[in-house]
């Protein structure tokens, strides 16, 4: 899966933790886990959740989705914006979570 590695990299910095450390935290090596974070090999779905969780990054932020998959999240986050300070919050919701299984799915089985 497709991430956006300056994304990852920011947050990993901002967080002050090494490469290594979420190297552990994902049971890789510090070289595999530069690779990920560099775009050189994909994510797998497990170790790109527990990064996640890690990181607390949204996926909908990181996550490299094609034109037709952005505008089939965007048409299920339209109804749930929410404008709050002159900023809009999309909140992650039961449908938001099922488009992006989808398209994961989607994606995962293209790799088949």
């Amino acid at each position: 899966m497709n991430v956006k590695g300056k994304l990852i990299r920011e947050a990993r910095m901002k967080k002050d933790f090494s490469q290594e450390y979420l190297a552990n935290v994902l049971g890789i090596s510090q070289s595999q886990y530069s690779k990920l974070e560099n775009g050189d090999v994909s994510f797998d779905i497990q170790k790109l959740g527990q990064l996640l969780d890690e990181l607390e990054l949204n996926p909908l932020e990181i996550i490299e989705f094609s034109e037709k998959q952005q505008t089939f999240i965007n048409s299920h986050n339209s109804h749930s914006a929410i404008v709050n300070s002159g900023e809009i919050n999309s909140p992650l919701i039961y449908n938001d979570l099922e488009a992006i299984r989808k398209i994961i799915q989607e994606e995962l089985s293209k790799k088949k």
